[in-house]
């Protein structure tokens, strides 16, 4: 039999703490992490994501992605800050983030127009619709498309 020393006591005491303090930092920081941020804006929590997505970009402003998730997590939740999270993410070097962004921007608009009772309104917002999505999608193929519409 294995005898327990006070020394060896104190050792498993003190890796016990340790672990314990791991564990608990371990939670804290998946807390406020964007992969949960993540998780709950796929679990339908837009909310508590947009708090996250916020705070986030409260500490890093720079960070294209997070404006765009939380621009998206926002045109989910309707709010009238949507937009503007999406356009600042709308003129970023990531290719496939701007063309979502544009999308997303676009859906916005036709969000809009659908809610508008008055005919012109929601054709001036359609015609954004369509020439966002054109321009965030463009081949050369769209180009002849594009400039039908423009005309």
């Amino acid at each position: 039999m294995i005898g327990l020393t006070s020394e060896r006591l104190w050792g498993l005491g003190l890796l016990s703490i340790l672990s314990l303090v791991g564990i608990i930092v371990s939670i804290a920081s998946e807390r406020g992490s964007e992969e949960r941020a993540n998780r709950l804006y796929r679990e339908g929590a837009l909310s508590n994501a947009a708090i996250i997505y916020g705070s986030h970009i409260q500490t890093d402003s720079m960070v294209a992605r997070l404006h765009y998730n939380l621009g998206t997590t926002l045109l989910s939740l309707q709010s009238p800050s949507a937009p503007s999270e999406l356009a600042s993410t709308a003129s970023s070097e990531d290719e496939e983030l701007r063309s979502r962004a544009l999308y997303n921007l676009g859906l916005w608009s036709l969000m809009q127009a659908i809610e508008t009772e008055v005919t012109d309104s929601v054709r001036a917002h359609a015609s954004t619709v369509s020439y966002t999505h054109l321009r965030a999608h463009e081949t050369e193929a769209d180009l002849v498309c594009r400039l039908l519409l423009e005309k």
